[in-house]
């Protein structure tokens, strides 16, 4: 999974690719520029290459939606609990 990546680790993946494409002998194996190449892909904005936060990963999407459609399904929520966790939902959706 990519969603514990670092900063660090993300910066290693980062050299690791850019040396390979300058034609650098690395020693890395397929596998291992293809793992490289899967975390900087998921870990950043592609337009920028900023980091995105953990929460915001796609990695991310499944835990965060346990809690938004809990919520969501409740038997006896009120009007406000259903608003809140509609506008939750919205919200998280627009921010991955």
């Amino acid at each position: 999974t990519t969603l514990w990546t670092s900063a660090a680790e993300l910066e290693a993946h980062r050299d690791l690719l850019r040396r390979h494409a300058k034609g650098e002998k690395t020693g890395a194996t397929d596998a291992e520029l293809w793992r490289a190449d899967k975390v900087v892909t998921a870990t950043t904005r592609g337009e920028t290459g900023e980091m995105v936060p953990a929460p915001f990963r796609f990695s991310f999407f499944a835990y965060a939606n346990l809690v938004i459609c809990a919520g969501l399904l409740r038997p006896d929520a009120s009007l406000a609990s259903a608003a809140f966790f509609q506008w939750l939902n919205q919200s998280y959706n627009a921010g991955v």
